[in-house]
Order: C-alpha cells, then structure tokens, then sequence
C-alpha cells in the first residue's frame, strides 16, 4: 500500500477568493475556509472597489456629438475590473507553475518540493507535496487514487460530488513517500459515486502502462521519485 500523506490545506489561495466572490459554486468545506481566510475580507474589498468603478464607468453617456465620442471610458471600465481580476491571479499560491496535462480531463497539478520550491512533476522526491484542482466538466463525481507499479493504489479522495463548472480542489495536499518504482497519479471523473474495492479495481486495471488509459474523464500523471 502506498504511504501517502494527505495534508490539511491551511488556507485557500487568492484564486479560491476570486471565485467565491466572483459567485462560482463551491462546495461546502471549501466555503468554509474561504470564509476564515484573513485574505478574505481585504479581496471583497478590492472587488466591491472595481465593481463601483465599473458600474459608474458603464452606466449610459450623456448624448456626444459624433465627433466626441469618448471610448476610453469603456476602456477605463474594463481596466479596473481587469486589474482587480489580474492581482489575484498574480497572487496565486503553490499552483502558479503548475501543469495541465494534455487530451484529457483538465486537471491542474502543482508541486510544492521540500525546499519549499513549486515546480511541475518532472522531478520529485520524497517528501514533495502535490496539489491537484480541476473544473468539472459535468455533473458527477472526482475520485483521485495514486496506482504503484506493484498494484498497491492509495485513495486520496473516494469520490467527491461536483456540479457542472464547479472548481474541485483535493482537500489537503498528497506528501509523496520513499516509493522507488513507477507511480502514477490518477484523478477519474465519474457519473455517480462507486465502493472503495471497485476504486482500487479500476485503478490497478490501468497497469501496465496507466497513462495509455487518459482521456475526457481520467487524467493520469507519472509521479515516480527522481525521474
């Protein structure tokens, strides 16, 4: 069995902000951390301020001959509600050099390594901890397991219900052990939620070669240590 430690996430990052002030659904421990977060109040307080600025700069021009029309009104409008938008997106915590993988379902994986680096998962160690986020592509279910070259397969989340469009973030970050064979991450979008033995199932079906099985609802990524 995989020793994978499944670390709590102390605060979201300003991108879980943004979304929850922007109104995307979220689920509800994720609300709940949003909430407590002390970054929360100063974010609604930058978005209410380009929110006012964009709601004066929209609202209907006096009558201009056609000769003065001013466009740089509707510039200055999207600006502000751009530059909010664009620092917090600036600002983002260990995903900012995360990858997505390619021809399948879109997962964001980031890694944080032991010195405290980010990076992509091209070179781990033991010790790196991994973060994964996604957008539902439908109604269903997120199930996120790792898959050892020896079979033995860790659930890292037994299947979480998501909505259409709803941001999905694995709830903690995975500390990656001393394993030294292959291993793979897979993160698998279900219609309707399944037992933990069919999980493992279906994940060591996947062997020999886990990656060859990606597509629109699995996401699958190499993390052997020291590639």
């Amino acid at each position: 069995m995989s020793r994978f430690q499944l670390l709590p996430v102390e605060a979201p990052d300003e991108v879980d902000l943004e979304l929850a002030e922007m109104g995307a659904p979220l689920h509800a421990t994720q609300r709940e951390r949003i909430d407590a977060a002390p970054e929360a109040d100063e974010l609604r307080a930058s978005f209410a301020e380009a929110r006012r600025d964009f709601d004066r700069l929209r609202r209907p021009l006096p009558h201009q001959p056609a000769n003065d029309v001013r466009p740089w009104r509707w510039v200055a409008a999207a600006a502000a509600l751009a530059a909010a938008i664009g620092l917090v997106v600036l600002a983002r915590g260990p995903d900012d050099d995360g990858v997505r993988a390619m021809g399948g379902l879109p997962v964001d994986l980031a890694v944080r390594h032991v010195d405290g680096t980010t990076g992509t998962p091209e070179h781990l160690a033991a010790g790196d901890e991994l973060f994964v986020k996604l957008v539902a592509p439908a109604d269903g279910v997120v199930e996120v397991v790792t898959v050892q070259d020896d079979g033995a397969v860790s659930i890292l989340d037994p299947g979480h219900d998501v909505r259409a469009r709803e941001r999905f973030v694995l709830d903690g970050a995975a500390r990656l052990d001393d394993h030294h064979g292959r291993e793979w991450l897979v993160v698998t979008w279900v219609d309707r939620g399944r037992d933990a033995v069919s999980i493992e199932a279906d994940a060591r079906s996947l062997l020999p070669d886990p990656a060859a099985h990606a597509g629109p609802r699995r996401s699958v990524t190499e993390i052997t240590r020291g590639r």
